[in-house]
């Protein structure tokens, strides 16, 4: 676990993960000549965890630039939020090599192994976790939304079923800089002796932060065409307004900024997708 430093910036803390090979992701970043992509925005209002970049973030070196970015800012914009930062879980591209079902390398054009891209594994979150959560603390947002699973996991530090648990918020903790002294359990005193000694033990203090579980942009526009009155496009767009009409209360109660509550109309939210 990384103690976070206060006086540090998000260019410094992007510079000291740039030759990052914790796991397989950083290490093929390395070998094929791949970016960081570390994120960007505004600090101190809306941050977005998404599950990690793939191809078209990679070659532009900023997140949610595809098509579910697209659609995913269209709804901010619309929603009125000026202050929004986006990262991912992971600041690798998320891939993996192909294999056919004899287990050997699908090669592409240019003699070269096909690599897909995909949702960040267990091991990949964790080798970034310590990275993303500086970025929280630097950042300091006002509300998270994790979109998807592998950003569920990097937030909570536990596995989350988003077919049951979107839409839901959560509180969620990140390592600050400061020590809590820790009383004795019996006495309820600061200070205890130790071999002799008199020791005033502490723990590094957490701060803790709110956040809203929601599935990724990509996989709520697999489903535009589905009319179900509660299909996964429908259920995503309005979690994300569910999320800033949440966002838009907070801020008032920290700044006394009034920001009005857009509605978004299904119709112009599915043009929105039909041009991302």
């Amino acid at each position: 676990m990384a103690v976070p430093d206060a006086r540090k910036s998000l260019d410094v803390l992007a510079n000291e993960w740039e030759s990052c090979t914790k796991c397989d992701l950083g290490v093929r970043r390395h070998e094929t000549n791949g970016r960081l992509v570390f994120g960007g925005g505004v600090a101190g209002g809306l941050m977005i965890v998404g599950d990690g970049p793939w191809i078209k973030e990679e070659r532009e070196g900023r997140p949610f630039t595809g098509p579910d970015g697209k659609f995913l800012r269209r709804l901010l914009e619309k929603l009125k939020v000026k202050d929004v930062y986006m990262t991912d879980a992971v600041a690798c591209r998320s891939c993996a090599p192909v294999f056919d079902s004899l287990g050997r390398p699908v090669m592409s054009y240019g003699d070269k192994q096909r690599i897909n891209d995909e949702v960040p594994n267990p091991v990949q979150v964790e080798a970034c976790r310590d990275r993303l959560q500086e970025q929280i603390y630097i950042i300091d947002p006002i509300l998270i939304i994790a979109l998807g699973p592998a950003a569920a996991l990097a937030l909570t530090n536990k596995s989350v079923s988003l077919t049951k648990g979107r839409g839901t918020f959560v509180d969620i903790e990140i390592p600050g800089v400061w020590s809590t002294p820790v009383l004795t359990e019996k006495k309820k005193q600061w200070i205890r002796k130790v071999n002799g000694q008199l020791v005033a033990p502490t723990v590094q203090n957490q701060v803790r932060y709110l956040a809203m579980l929601t599935t990724h942009p990509s996989f709520a526009l697999r489903y535009v065409k589905d009319f179900r009155a509660k299909n996964n496009f429908t259920v995503f767009w309005q979690d994300i307004q569910k999320a800033v009409y949440t966002y838009n209360r907070y801020l008032y109660e920290l700044t006394g900024n009034q920001q009005e509550n857009v509605e978004l109309d299904p119709d112009e939210v599915e043009q929105y997708a039909a041009e991302s």
